[in-house]
């Protein structure tokens, strides 16, 4: 009977030590599951942000074809204000008969 008793003290020692690292195991494991959760609930909102970010582009090409338009017109209002600028020289100089004022 004695070695009956033995033999359960000495399989609980084992058992107990054997429970131990695999308990600072489970332990590391849940930790990190935890941090895991956390780092995909931060990632998938900047997702959201991205995919809403990126629904814009399309707005920004027809931004950009304005844009070009724009350009154009600028330009020939440019072209358009260079000849009126040259125009009222030429008036002023017939008008003070070549004479340049400063």
């Amino acid at each position: 009977m004695d070695a009956i008793i033995g033999l359960w003290w000495t399989t609980l020692a084992v058992a107990f030590v054997l429970t131990v690292p695999l308990l600072a195991l489970v332990t590391r494991f849940i930790r990190h599951a935890h941090e895991i959760d956390r780092l995909a609930t931060v990632t998938l909102k900047a997702a959201v942000g991205v995919a809403g970010n990126t629904g814009n582009i399309v707005l920004l090409d027809q931004l950009l074809a304005k844009a070009g338009s724009i350009a154009g017109t600028s330009a020939a209002i440019d072209g358009v204000a260079a000849a009126i600028h040259n125009d009222a020289g030429a008036v002023v100089r017939t008008l003070t008969g070549g004479a340049r004022g400063g």
